[in-house]
């Protein structure tokens, strides 16, 4: 138990025993981060021809294909559209964060991996041109009796201030640069950035590893003998290589073969408040990312003054009067 428990990220350690034991086992949550090239619980490579075809080239594909690269792979990106994240990716701006439950469950844990993988690879894309800011990000939260309770939750889920902090009304309000009602928990990590500018930098950064094929839209999948094929929709061959990437969102289920009824399409969304509608002087734009903290409800984020993004579960940045 104690070898399965150190493998799956705890740390083992033993403590004194009740009720007639000897002593007990206890383990504390605790994964070690890992370079890039060998990301945890990636399989071995097979004895494969390091080449592959990716379906998609929204953020998911264009990622998929620099990561490949890394990993000495050459790879040909498929897209409907002439140019990379035109769909689901191609919103003004995104962000990111981790993000804090009671339980710290795995949908947590997925999410904190995640935004620390992301944080610097924000920050190269940043200061590589791409828009966007990594000073942060808050995300109010009303259902939280008060920041003393979402301390003591930090405290007992050993959560690093690094990660996420709890701060009061009057904390979030000095970080956000305006009036704040509720406590918030601050992502010093967290930020913003323009999705499409992201995936096309992917694809920069991946090289001569990297082809894009743009405006060739993949109908099918074939299997033949080692090879997947790519169909379009006359049903001519467009590619074949021995491993293929599904990157597409909802149709990756019909190209898989699944039963696409298990799958719900969702899209993220930006409103655009216009200065017109408002009249509010909070109401200006910034990288198009922002919007007006009139309308931001009761959990809306809010940048910093340093110019972070801030984040409401409805995924609204908003910018501070000025």
């Amino acid at each position: 138990m104690r070898d399965a428990l150190q493998a799956a990220g705890f740390e083992v350690s033993k403590a004194p025993g009740q009720g007639g034991k000897r002593d007990i086992t206890v383990a504390h949550f605790a994964p070690r981060g890992s370079v890039r090239s060998a990301p945890p619980g990636r399989p071995r490579t097979r004895g494969v021809e390091r080449r592959a075809l990716i379906i998609g080239g929204g953020t998911a594909g264009c990622a998929a294909a620099w990561a490949l690269a890394e990993q000495g792979w050459d790879s040909s990106v498929f897209d409907r559209h002439e140019e990379p994240a035109c769909e689901g990716s191609g919103n003004p701006a995104g962000i990111f964060h981790g993000v804090v439950t009671p339980d710290d469950g795995v949908h947590a844990r997925w999410h904190r991996a995640a935004a620390l993988a992301f944080a610097p690879v924000a920050r190269a894309a940043v200061r590589e041109g791409v828009r966007g800011a990594v000073d942060g990000l808050l995300r109010l939260d009303p259902d939280v009796p008060g920041v003393d309770d979402m301390a003591a939750r930090l405290r007992r889920l050993g959560l690093p201030p690094e990660y996420v902090q709890a701060v009061s009304a009057p904390q979030a309000s000095l970080l956000a640069g305006m009036p704040l009602a509720h406590a918030a928990w601050f992502y010093p990590g967290g930020g913003w950035i323009d999705p499409r500018a992201l995936a096309a930098w992917y694809l920069r950064r991946a090289g001569a590893s990297v082809r894009w094929h743009g405006g060739e839209a993949v109908m099918a999948l074939r299997r033949d003998g080692d090879d997947w094929v790519l169909l379009s929709a006359q049903g001519l061959e467009l590619a074949r290589a021995p491993t293929v990437v599904l990157a597409c969102a909802g149709e990756a289920a019909r190209l898989a073969g699944m039963d696409t009824g298990i799958v719900e399409p969702i899209r993220g969304r930006c409103r655009s408040p216009m200065r017109r509608r408002c009249g509010c002087r909070a109401c200006h734009w910034r990288a198009r990312a922002m919007c007006c903290p009139r309308w931001a409800g009761s959990r809306s984020s809010v940048p910093p003054r340093s110019g972070a993004t801030t984040q409401r579960p409805c995924g609204l940045p908003i910018m501070p009067t000025t």
